[in-house]
């Protein structure tokens, strides 16, 4: 009888690590930007595996499921990383240099700016899109917020070497 409740006692410690875990979206002490946070249905049928999407059909991106960018390629301004964005109704062909800006701050430490090229177009699978590369300048914890005309998204990821 004892080793049951011994039993039945650390499972529930188990549950109750796993389930603050998950409520509390965080990578260390970055809050980054996961799954769960998105309730919307985006007009999106593909799925890529440990990605998801988050935003609104107004905007949205897609993101690493653990809310880490690591293994980026590195130049003199810092991490490089190409940020894609779709928004309903968007048209490339009609927007080829889209009214994209994507800033960031660090938010567990302080640190310079990052600086981001111009905005472009692409198209794939998923239809048109919005692209622009940042270099993001340490690594940390980062919250990016992008804004295509009124329209605005924020996430939180942790860049990672």
């Amino acid at each position: 009888m004892i080793r049951k409740l011994f039993v039945l006692f650390s499972l529930f410690g188990v549950l109750s690590a796993c389930t603050s875990a998950s409520e509390n979206n965080a990578v260390g002490d970055c809050p980054v930007t996961t799954p769960a946070e998105q309730s919307l249905s985006l007009p999106i049928g593909i799925e890529y595996e440990e990605r998801f999407w988050y935003g609104t059909p107004a905007l949205w991106t897609n993101l690493p499921a653990d809310g880490i960018w690591w293994g980026l390629p590195k130049d003199d301004n810092g991490f490089v990383q190409k940020t894609v964005f779709w928004r309903e109704g968007f048209d490339a062909i009609s927007e080829p240099n889209p009214d994209l800006t994507v800033s960031g701050r660090r938010l567990d430490a302080p640190a310079p700016p990052f600086s981001i090229s111009d905005a472009t177009h692409g198209f794939d699978e998923t239809g048109s899109f919005m692209l622009t590369g940042v270099s993001i300048p340490t690594e940390g914890c980062w919250e990016i917020t992008a804004q295509y005309k009124a329209e605005k998204l924020t996430f939180v990821i942790l860049v990672t070497p």
